[in-house]
């Protein structure tokens, strides 16, 4: 049986629409393995993940490689130079319509959270 602990007012279900004196607050998902294990659900006024700016928009150029046959690929990235922060640094290796699959290794400092921190 699961255990809850309750702080303040909360919803009568989880994940539902909940209201602080009209408004409407956002539900976090707090926890540290994932979607098992121990969680806490957390409620704020304003988001957490809330936009500072918006940077014009630069399209990815693709170079597109069509293999002869399908076969099992090893990708070194080892010697794939670093450059750029967490953004910029990104280099595409593979992707479809789906998803698209990166690497990074960055060489500055990122300061897009506000704070500056180092990336490796």
């Amino acid at each position: 049986m699961p255990f809850y602990q309750r702080l303040g007012t909360v919803p009568r279900k989880r994940h539902i629409q909940f209201r602080d004196n009209g408004t409407l607050l956002t539900e976090e998902v707090m926890g540290l393995e994932g979607f098992v294990g121990n969680e806490s659900i957390l409620y704020h006024l304003q988001s957490p993940c809330r936009v500072m700016k918006l940077g014009d928009f630069a399209e990815i150029e693709r170079e597109e490689w069509v293999p002869d046959a399908h076969a099992h690929r090893l990708f070194n990235t080892y010697d794939v130079e670093p450059g750029g922060d967490e953004i910029t640094g990104r280099r595409l290796l593979m992707w479809n319509d789906d998803v698209e699959i990166s690497l990074v290794r960055t060489t500055r400092w990122s300061t897009s959270s506000g704070t500056a921190r180092a990336t490796r």
